[in-house]
C-alpha cells in the first residue's frame, strides 16, 4: 500500500510539474512580448534565448498567433519569426497573410519564413506578389525567389525584368536575384539591359555585374559585346571578366 501511495504520489507529482511547465510557457511569451512594446529589446532577446525550448515549441504557437495581430509592429514581426521556427502547417497561412503587413521588416520575416516552412506556397506567394505592382512586394518577392534557389521562378522574374513599368529600383533586385539563380535564360536579357544607353546607369551596371557571374561561354560572349559600351565602368566589368576566363 505504502508502495503504491508512494508511485501515486510521484505521477502525481509529475503530472502537476508537467502542467505548470506549460502553463508558464503563455507567460513566457508574454513577457517576451511586454518587454518588446516597452522597447526592453535587449531583455526581450535575452528572455526569448533563456527559454527558447519553450517558446518555441507547440504550446507557444498560441500565444504567437495572437502577438501577429498586435498594433507594436516589432511584436508582429517576431511572432511571425517564433511561428516559422515552430512550424505547424496550419501557420503557413497566417505567415502568407503577414507578406501584406504595412511594416517591412514583417513582411521580410514572412518572406524568410514561408521559404522555410512550404517552398511551394512560398514560390506561389511570390510569383503572384511579383506582378503586383506594388515595388516593396515586388522587391521582396524577388529576393523570395532567390532565396528558394528554384530555377520555375526565373520566368516569372524576367517577365519584371523586360517590363518597362516596373521601376528600376526593382528590376535592380531581380538583376541580384537572377544572379543567384545563374539560369542561363538569364543571360541574354541581362546583356540587353547592360547595353541600354537609355537604362538608368546603376541598372545598367547592376545586368553587367550579374552577367559577370554566369559561367557559360554564352555569357562571355555577350560581356565581349560589352566591351565597347559608352560606360567606362560596364566596359571595365566585362574586360576583366574576359580576362580571368582566358
Amino acid at each position: 500500500m505504502r508502495l503504491a501511495a508512494f508511485l501515486l504520489a510521484l505521477l502525481l507529482a509529475l503530472f502537476s510539474a508537467a502542467c505548470s511547465s506549460g502553463d508558464q510557457t503563455p507567460a513566457l511569451v508574454k513577457s517576451v512580448i511586454d518587454d518588446l512594446v516597452s522597447q526592453r529589446f535587449g531583455t526581450a532577446t535575452a528572455r526569448y534565448r533563456n527559454d527558447e525550448e519553450a517558446i518555441l515549441s507547440p504550446a507557444a504557437a498560441p500565444a504567437w498567433r495572437r502577438g501577429l495581430e498586435h498594433q507594436d509592429a516589432t511584436v508582429r514581426e517576431w511572432s511571425v519569426d517564433a511561428l516559422a521556427r515552430i512550424g505547424e502547417p496550419e501557420d503557413v497561412s497566417r505567415i502568407v497573410a503577414a507578406l501584406e503587413d504595412p511594416f517591412r521588416r514583417v513582411q521580410e520575416a514572412a518572406a524568410r519564413g514561408i521559404v522555410d516552412m512550404d517552398p511551394s506556397a512560398a514560390r506561389t506567394a511570390f510569383a503572384e506578389r511579383l506582378a503586383s505592382g506594388d515595388p516593396l512586394q515586388q522587391m521582396i518577392s524577388a529576393q523570395g525567389l532567390a532565396d528558394l534557389g528554384d530555377p520555375t521562378g526565373v520566368a516569372s522574374l524576367l517577365a519584371q525584368l523586360e517590363n518597362p513599368a516596373v521601376e528600376e529600383a526593382v528590376r535592380g533586385v531581380i538583376v541580384q536575384s537572377l544572379a543567384v539563380l545563374s539560369d542561363p535564360r538569364a543571360i541574354a536579357p541581362l546583356a540587353a539591359i547592360a547595353a541600354d544607353a537609355n537604362t538608368g546607369l546603376q541598372l545598367r551596371r547592376n545586368a553587367a555585374e550579374g552577367l559577370a557571374t554566369f559561367e557559360q561561354d554564352e555569357a562571355t560572349e555577350a560581356l565581349r559585346g560589352l566591351l565597347d559600351s559608352n560606360d567606362a565602368y560596364v566596359q571595365e566589368v566585362a574586360r576583366r571578366t574576359i580576362a580571368a576566363r582566358r
